[in-house]
């Protein structure tokens, strides 16, 4: 819960305090950051955990949230609750009505919940495919995580050049690939999938929350946000257990090419349109 409401607020925070041409560029930055991190604190913290024990790594976790926290306190961005506000609140939509919002929403999920029956088969390809360890799965990991950090080093340009809805249609299809690839007999094969899910899976979100941060109000940001990441989210959670309830009874390769050729399909469904290119779409006023 804490990380749904973390995640809002930097996403409405972003909006209010940066210049919307740069926002893509931010939000691919902010996950190669969150990446690199993932893919740097275990060995770090299994390094601190054997030279000085349990305790100390503990309380050194402790800290870093202590200083982000200390960090987020001295950034200065426009505060809404100075503004009047009305007394009463009409409900309003679930989303913005933006046909491209809903659109990169709409796939993010979907990719999303793809994502969720790969995840699940991932110990089936390990173990079944390739006759490897269960630690064979971090290496996947690992290069998967690569993948990540170089699409959010060039989402800006990215963005720019292809719109958001063609990024995000590029992101589906890479997507697809890889996951299809890790159907395929062989290390290489399945290395080479696992760093088109890591280069593809990022880039729909990214221009998912580039376009809530662009065109809602603001005084809708948080609640948007909150929504929005939900709506991402969720689907992932609910397909990894259904996914490992058909990895026991159906075989991966199936799955993976089913869950490959789902992806492809939507790359083409939101690939549809695709004028709107990051900050060059008329914005919603912000109030």
């Amino acid at each position: 819960m804490c990380g749904t409401v973390h995640d809002a607020a930097g996403t409405a925070l972003a909006a209010t305090a940066l210049d919307p041409r740069v926002l893509g560029a931010f939000n691919g930055l902010r996950l190669t950051a969150n990446e690199g991190m993932k893919l740097l604190a275990p060995l770090t913290g299994a390094a601190l955990f054997t030279w000085y024990g349990g305790p100390a790594v503990a309380l050194l976790d402790a800290l870093t949230f202590l200083c982000a926290a200390t960090l987020y306190t001295l950034l200065r961005a426009p505060d809404p609750a100075s503004k009047p506000r009305p007394r009463h609140h009409p409900r309003g939509p679930l989303l913005p009505p933006s046909p491209t919002l809903r659109a990169l929403v709409t796939a993010g999920a979907c990719t999303m919940l793809l994502a969720g029956v790969n995840g699940a088969s991932l110990y089936a390809v390990v173990d079944t495919g390739l006759g490897r360890a269960p630690s064979w799965a971090g290496v996947l990991y690992a290069v998967q995580g690569a993948g990540s950090v170089a699409t959010g080093l060039a989402a800006g340009t990215l963005l720019r050049r292809l719109g958001e809805r063609g990024f995000a249609a590029g992101g589906c299809a890479l997507f697809g690939l890889g996951v299809a690839a890790r159907a395929l007999p062989g290390d290489a094969p399945v290395l080479a999938g696992s760093l088109l899910i890591g280069a593809g899976l990022p880039c729909v979100l990214i221009a998912a929350l580039t376009a809530v941060q662009r065109e809602t109000p603001a005084d809708r940001l948080g609640v948007t946000a909150g929504r929005v990441h939900t709506l991402l989210y969720a689907p992932n959670a609910v397909a990894l257990v259904a996914g490992a309830g058909l990895v026991a009874v159906t075989d991966h390769r199936v799955l993976l090419t089913a869950a490959g050729a789902a992806a492809l399909g939507c790359a083409a469904v939101v690939a549809r349109g695709r004028g709107v290119r990051s900050g060059e779409a008329e914005e919603v006023p912000r109030r």
